[in-house]
């Protein structure tokens, strides 16, 4: 046993300034157990797979950091939704043992109506034995469509010509990732899960992963498992990590115990800012089974995702198909956070639609969780009044007579839409004067 542990860490000890340019940034990538080419909806698409430009909903930027055998590597990236795509840009700093840096810019674009690709276009600089070299490094990488909720990403890193003070550190990823919110399992909407398949080029070496994602609210639990040689998982088998959103601010954690390489930990910031305006192509790749599908519902320049899925949900309601509204809706919520107003919006179309379906404690929890973002934002009015009445409908349905009645009368007091007025007070005189 100690000969084998002698052994890896000698594998360990053997990679060269360049190889460092291979391990991609990224609390949150590395916590999914590294399966994350075929994810890649936020920032990190600059490093992972620039085809997941097309994915992100926002401008955005992110910091990390992490070390090993002796070596501490910093990275931040850039990302901006453009066009159909998005651009981006990266850099990444090595030092200790090993020296390395890489920088440039990203770009992508929708090929078509289920295709994106994108591309990286890098200058790097690696020292080894005492001497440094530079090189341009090309980045590609293609998202494909295969089902709703279902995407394949095929990427390459450092792709280029002659060598980097040393062979260059090419990297093939090929993955696939499976969004249950966008399938038919409505129960599993909150998970992600991935499966990645790593080659490296220059030492023809082989790895999987398998990685997953549960959000709930403002967290996220994350599991990935890895297997393969120790030179391309860094000794690790498993990672766990949690992340954290709120405001536009996220703090990702990720570990990963490793004897013969030592623990890895991995810290990251990212922070969220400006709505973009709509770009149907990008959710049609994630949603839509046809390609004619991507052009069927044009949408005027300035019109935002969240706006049309509002006016879909309401639709759905006003057809009488709640569950069909109330999908709409969770995917409304995975654009929005509790800093943003429409968030009470929100919660009162998701109320109504599980009033819908008569599911009482549930429509019960969303009333709840939006009067207190309401108080939170210290906002007041017509749509806390919604709320309020929705929650009285909630527990009237749950047979909590008293508890009802105390929230239609504020809902009164707080000034609903004239008419909702109707409707809350006509409840409002059942609950106390029919038995």
């Amino acid at each position: 046993m100690t000969a084998l542990l002698l052994l890896l860490a000698a594998a360990a000890a053997a990679e060269t300034g360049p190889e460092v340019l291979r391990r991609a940034p990224g609390a949150r990538p590395h916590a999914l157990g590294g399966a994350f080419v075929a994810v890649a909806d936020d920032a990190h698409a600059v490093a992972w797979n620039p085809a997941g430009l097309g994915l992100i909903r926002r401008e955005s930027a992110f910091v990390s950091r992490y070390g090993f055998t002796g070596t501490d590597v910093e990275s931040a990236g850039w990302a901006r939704p453009y066009g159909t795509g998005g651009v981006g840009a990266r850099l990444d700093v090595a030092h200790g043992s090993r020296s390395a840096a890489k920088a440039g810019a990203v770009g992508s674009t929708r090929l078509t109506p289920r295709v994106h690709g994108g591309l990286g276009l890098s200058w790097a600089r690696a020292s080894e034995a005492g001497r440094s070299a530079d090189a341009l490094l090309l980045d590609p990488g293609l998202l494909v469509a295969g089902i709703p909720g279902v995407l394949v990403g095929l990427s390459a890193q450092n792709v280029g010509l002659g060598g980097l003070a040393g062979p260059l550190p090419e990297n093939i990823r090929l993955g696939t990732a499976v969004r249950f919110a966008y399938t038919p399992l409505r129960r599993l909407r909150g998970l992600t899960a991935g499966l990645e398949i790593d080659y490296a080029r220059h030492r023809r070496l082989g790895a999987f992963s398998l990685g997953g994602e549960y959000r709930w609210r403002d967290w996220a639990a994350r599991l990935g498992l890895s297997a393969g040689p120790p030179e391309l998982t860094g000794g690790k088998t498993i990672a766990l990590g949690f992340g954290w959103r709120k405001w536009g601010v996220g703090v990702d954690y990720t570990f990963a115990p490793a004897r013969s390489h030592g623990d890895h930990h991995r810290l990251g910031l990212t922070y969220e800012w400006g709505w973009r305006d709509e770009r149907p192509v990008a959710d049609y790749l994630l949603e839509l089974t046809s390609e004619e599908a991507a052009e069927a519902e044009p949408v005027p320049k300035g019109v935002h995702l969240v706006e049309r899925r509002f006016e879909r949900a309401e639709r759905h309601l006003r057809e009488g198909h709640p569950k069909l509204a109330s999908r709409e809706l969770d995917r409304v919520r995975e654009l929005l956070d509790d800093s943003d107003p429409r968030a009470l919006r929100y919660f009162e179309a998701q109320g109504r639609a599980l009033l819908a379906l008569s599911e009482w404690a549930p429509a019960r929890a969303v009333y709840v969780e939006g009067i207190r973002v309401a108080r939170k934002l210290g906002i007041q009015g017509e749509i806390v009044a919604h709320l309020y009445g929705g929650l009285g409908e909630a527990l009237a349905g749950e047979g909590r007579r008293a508890e009802a009645i105390r929230f239609l009368e504020a809902a009164l007091k707080e000034g609903p839409a004239p008419e909702r007025r109707g409707p809350i007070e006509d409840r409002l005189l059942r609950l106390k004067y029919v038995p």
